[in-house]
């Protein structure tokens, strides 16, 4: 992976799907966000107890970081298992 930091909000890429052009995605750090502790600073998920607008702007701040603000971004939950989420355009604008 490959750190990106083009603002307050720092994020890696993938280096096997940057090369492919078509695939816009980033993996965040907890840095740059609004949320206060215990869920300090940039909690993504709306499901842990955070303050749902804290939420909405952390999400706001790293689509933006990533240049994604303008389009329909999905996004999804962490879960540590075997299942493959498959992402169609029905699933644009989703968020969990």
């Amino acid at each position: 992976m490959v750190q990106v930091a083009p603002h307050q909000v720092p994020y890696y890429v993938f280096e096997e799907l940057q090369v492919l052009g078509f695939i816009a995605h980033g993996v965040t750090t907890r840095k740059g966000g609004v949320s206060r502790a215990p869920y300090d600073t940039l909690n993504l998920g709306y499901h842990v107890g955070d303050d749902p607008e804290a939420v909405g702007e952390n999400r706001r701040r790293a689509r933006a970081c990533m240049g994604l603000d303008s389009y329909p971004v999905v996004s999804g939950e962490q879960v540590h298992g075997t299942r493959v989420a498959v992402v169609t355009m029905q699933d644009a604008g989703k968020e969990w």
